[in-house]
């Protein structure tokens, strides 16, 4: 049994819709013997993005998910390792020493990191959650991300394949 790990900041919105969109994949084309996970740089501080779980139930994918953090037991336990962003893979080596892909690169080529909202948009920042998620851009940019990650989802899964 393989197992890859998707990491970002606090496993509510990016990893965890990797992770989704990925064990969806592998089930709907009978692809076994790889465990999928997911986990975040830091202890999460909110609950899963509920505009996140409306946009994969959008695309007829339902999950039950716990955020945690990344720990040394769960990079020993992964075969791979994918970040959301170049800063999760800075992370990942300075405090874990270990390498790690981009999903950018497995799915699309690129050298670049997913954004996370504040990241797109830094004056959410100053905003409390409840009028963070009432932001059109909030949700302009939980929908966009994860239309990206579903679409990216076929290649990476084969690049994931040829990997392991």
């Amino acid at each position: 049994m393989k197992r890859v790990i998707f990491v970002c900041s606090g496993n509510v919105f990016r990893s965890l819709s990797a992770k989704a969109c990925l064990k969806d994949y592998f089930k709907k084309n009978k692809i076994k013997g790889i465990i999928v996970d997911s986990a975040g740089i830091k202890n999460p501080t909110e609950g899963v993005n509920k505009f996140t779980r409306k946009n994969l139930g959008k695309k007829g994918i339902f999950f039950r998910h716990i955020p945690k953090k990344i720990t040394k037991k769960l990079i020993e336990k992964s075969d791979l390792i994918i970040s959301m962003g170049k800063n999760h893979q800075k992370f990942l080596k300075k405090n874990f020493m270990v390498d790690s892909v981009l999903f950018n690169k497995l799915s699309y080529g690129k050298n670049s990191g997913i954004l996370d909202i504040e990241e797109k948009y830094p004056y959410l920042k100053s905003l409390s959650l409840k009028k963070k998620r009432k932001d059109k851009n909030y949700k302009k940019h939980v929908y966009w991300v994860v239309k990206h990650i579903y679409t990216g989802t076929p290649k990476l899964a084969k690049n994931i394949l040829k990997l392991l």
